[in-house]
């Protein structure tokens, strides 16, 4: 075994919270967590921390980042617990989406058709992205071939463009 070497990251080192519940490095080099209070961006030196503002629609819809994802065109989306937020790069902004009043956004996932696909607490959701257009997909216990839970905690798609939805059954 070779000895590992742990360089460890906090809110003192400009983090927005010491509780990360979600990584990702995006295309450009840029490494994002998401935490319990609020979205941080670090650039290999600094840390940029985005919250939600109150009266504010460009900040991020909420502080309770549960999900990171880029898409294909480099797209990063964010799901928090009550909004799916799209970050502008270019305003540095973000676009925030009700998908559902108030729901959570806990897992997210582009497939090759370029559709979102987003797992919260009350089932799984398609958005497109270009019309704004949701589909939701829950539960239904007397049909077969349903989902087996309402709550979706991880999405993928395989090399056969198959979708694997993981939750809490």
């Amino acid at each position: 075994q070779s000895d590992l070497n742990f360089v460890n990251f906090n809110n003192k080192d400009g983090l927005s919270s010491n509780t990360v519940t979600a990584i990702l490095k995006d295309k450009y080099g840029y490494m994002w967590f998401g935490t319990d209070d609020g979205l941080s961006k670090f650039d290999g030196v600094n840390v940029t921390v985005y919250r939600h503002k109150e009266g504010d629609t460009a900040s991020i819809g909420a502080n309770s980042i549960l999900a990171l994802h880029e898409d294909r065109l480099g797209n990063l989306w964010v799901g928090t617990n009550a909004t799916l937020s799209l970050y502008n790069r270019d305003k540095d902004c973000f676009i925030n989406y009700q998908f559902t009043s108030n729901n959570t956004a806990r897992a997210i996932f582009c497939d090759h058709k370029g559709d979102l696909w987003i797992g919260s607490y009350i089932g799984l959701f398609k958005f497109d992205p270009q019309t704004g257009k949701t589909n939701r997909y829950y539960t239904n216990s007397g049909k077969p071939g349903q989902l087996a839970s309402n709550i979706i905690t991880c999405i993928l798609e395989d090399s056969r463009r198959r979708l694997w939805i993981g939750g809490n059954s």
